[in-house]
C-alpha cells in the first residue's frame, strides 16, 4: 500500500522502508516413520474407535482438523468415492479428492460405515467425535493421551498433514 501511494505521488517515500524485520525461524516438520504412523492408528482405534476416520482423513488426504469439522454427510460418499472440502479459502469452492486416490484410506473409512444414525445434525462419526470431546471437556487432553500411548510427547501441530505431504506422492 504504502509503494502504491509513492508511485501515486501521495507520499514522497516509503518509510516502512527503513523498518527492520525479524526474521522467522522455521522448525523442519517432523517426519514420521511408516511403523510410527501404524502405532498411531492402532492406539486410536484401541483408545477411540469412534475417532478413526478422522485420523484417517488427515492423515491419507492431508485435510486440516478444521476442515474435518466442517464436513457434513454429504461430503463424503463412499458408494461414489469421493470427499467434498468446502474451504473457504478457494472462495467457496470445493475440493473433490477421490477416496481411491489416497491410498488405504477406504479401508479405513468403510468399517466406521462413516455416519451415525439420523440424530438430526446430519454430522459424520468422527466429527462428532470431536465435538463430543470438546463438550466433555477432554478434547485436547483425548489427544495427548493418545499421542502419548503412541509414543510422542510433544505432538507438532498439523502432524498429519505433514505426514501426507512426506509420503504422498
Amino acid at each position: 500500500f504504502l509503494e502504491w501511494c509513492v508511485k501515486q505521488e501521495l507520499l514522497g517515500s516509503n518509510p516502512a522502508v527503513k523498518v527492520e524485520r525479524k526474521k522467522k525461524t522455521q522448525r523442519p516438520p517432523i517426519l514420521f516413520s511408516i511403523e510410527s504412523i501404524k502405532r498411531l492408528l492402532r492406539k486410536v482405534n484401541e483408545v477411540r474407535p469412534e475417532a478413526i476416520g478422522y485420523y484417517a482423513l488427515c492423515l491419507f488426504t492431508g485435510i486440516r482438523p478444521e476442515e474435518v469439522d466442517r464436513m457434513t454427510a454429504d461430503d463424503v460418499s463412499l458408494k461414489e468415492g469421493y470427499i467434498k472440502i468446502n474451504d473457504p479459502k478457494t472462495g467457496g469452492y470445493p475440493r473433490v479428492i477421490m477416496i481411491d486416490d489416497c491410498g488405504p484410506l477406504r479401508k479405513w473409512l468403510e468399517p466406521t460405515d462413516g455416519y451415525l444414525p439420523d440424530d438430526g445434525t446430519g454430522g459424520l462419526k468422527w466429527r462428532n467425535w470431536r465435538a463430543n470431546a470438546k463438550q466433555e471437556g477432554e478434547h485436547r487432553t483425548l489427544f495427548q493421551k493418545i499421542y502419548k500411548e503412541a509414543g510422542w510427547d510433544n505432538w507438532p501441530k498439523d502432524a498429519l498433514r505433514h505426514a501426507f505431504c512426506s509420503y504422498h506422492k
